[in-house]
């Protein structure tokens, strides 16, 4: 059903717990692949996203590598990649609570004309620093 699709630039010290936050999911088996678009990384994004990949072979993970081209190209490349039929978007700094899909999913069975769903709370209240380098939405 879902298609994750996270463009990384960079990410070395925060991409395993961003991973970890997708496949921790309630309920992972709404999750049809994860895709991780490394865009020109300089540091050892590489090596810990394939570490990850390895380690997770189970999962249903593509990974694209490409030249740097930034974030808006990256994110589109992966939406061109998608296969689900919902694209989910997280930034390779940022963490999901352990229901997002869950949630999100609930939401849209119950409303069958939606075709984008997001969220909007005040900066105070959806944000706070949870690890250097990390972000938690709190969805």
């Amino acid at each position: 059903m879902f298609s994750v699709v996270i463009p990384a630039y960079n990410c070395a010290d925060t991409i395993t717990e961003v991973l970890d936050s997708v496949v921790n999911q309630t309920r992972f088996d709404l999750i049809d692949e994860i895709i991780i678009i490394n865009d020109g990384s300089r540091d050892n994004s590489d090596e810990v996203i394939t570490g990850y990949c390895d380690k997770h072979n189970d999962i249903r993970i593509s990974y694209i590598k490409q030249d740097n081209h930034g974030v808006s190209y990256t994110r589109n490349r992966g939406i061109k990649a998608a296969k689900g039929g919902w694209i989910a978007l997280l930034d390779s700094d940022d963490i999901w609570l352990p229901n997002k899909i869950e949630r999100q999913c609930s939401i849209l069975q119950k409303n069958g004309d939606i075709c984008f769903l997001g969220s909007s709370y005040p900066v105070k209240f959806i944000f706070k620093t949870y690890r250097k380098g990390l972000i938690r939405a709190c969805f």
